[in-house]
């Protein structure tokens, strides 16, 4: 199963609902599960298989607005395995070119997905799988305490 994005001013958002976002991510988590069991032969040395990282953006409008403006962040956005539409008005725009171009087959029928609420689904299919995550980021101390909740909260 593949994703489809749809640009807005130049990015790239990914236009799949959640529940096929989080069906994509899963057979990579399941993917990458399996290359780390088989180790492959290479020189006569034996070597894990290395998969790419699944790199996952929340473009919201502020963030659209920026890559205008710099385009090595566009880049790094468009680079993206999946970029959620995190934001109303990302929704809104997509509505907008919907309306613009309803005689083209383009589909702009992307819903809001908010990244938090994508992070605790993935947190949760971790937990299931006892898969490791790792948090980075915020402040001094606020990747510990939402560490701290999220083992509350998702035992695993």
């Amino acid at each position: 199963m593949s994703l489809s994005k749809q640009k807005i001013l130049g990015v790239g958002i990914t236009t799949n609902p959640k529940r096929e976002i989080l069906e994509f991510i899963q057979n990579y988590l399941l993917q990458s599960q399996k290359s780390k069991v088989l180790p492959r032969r290479q020189a006569g040395k034996s070597q894990k298989s290395a998969q790419k990282p699944l790199v996952i953006t929340t473009p919201n409008p502020e963030q659209v607005v920026l890559a205008q403006k710099d385009i090595h962040f566009r880049e790094l956005l468009n680079q993206a395995d999946v970029a959620i539409p995190d934001g109303v008005g990302i929704s809104l725009a997509a509505k907008f070119l919907n309306a613009k171009c309803q005689m083209s087959n383009a589909k702009w029928n992307m819903q809001r997905i908010a990244g938090v609420e994508l992070m605790e689904d993935l947190v949760a299919i971790a937990a299931k799988r006892s898969i490791g995550i790792a948090l980075i980021g915020g402040r001094t101390g606020v990747a510990l305490k939402a560490l701290e909740c999220l083992r509350a909260r998702y035992p695993g």
